[in-house]
């Protein structure tokens, strides 16, 4: 379930995204960058190297611990 901190994260998402689309702007994508929200082309964060997460790291073996789904 999501924690207080998530729900506030997505409605900040929500809210920068809703000013964008107010200004005419598309195609952005919306993220927390240094504790702030933000924003860049959508485009530009798709060329951005990718952090692949091992699916046998420690990580991941415990969230299939727990029980959570994790993109299979």
């Amino acid at each position: 379930s999501p924690v207080a901190e998530d729900r506030i994260l997505a409605a900040s998402f929500g809210e920068h995204a809703v000013h964008l689309l107010e200004q005419g702007l598309t195609n952005r994508f919306v993220m927390s960058k240094d504790g702030k929200i933000c924003d860049m082309d959508l485009q530009e964060a798709i060329a951005l190297p990718h952090n692949v997460v091992n699916p046998n790291g420690a990580m991941v073996q415990i969230a299939k611990g727990l029980g959570m789904y994790v993109g299979e």
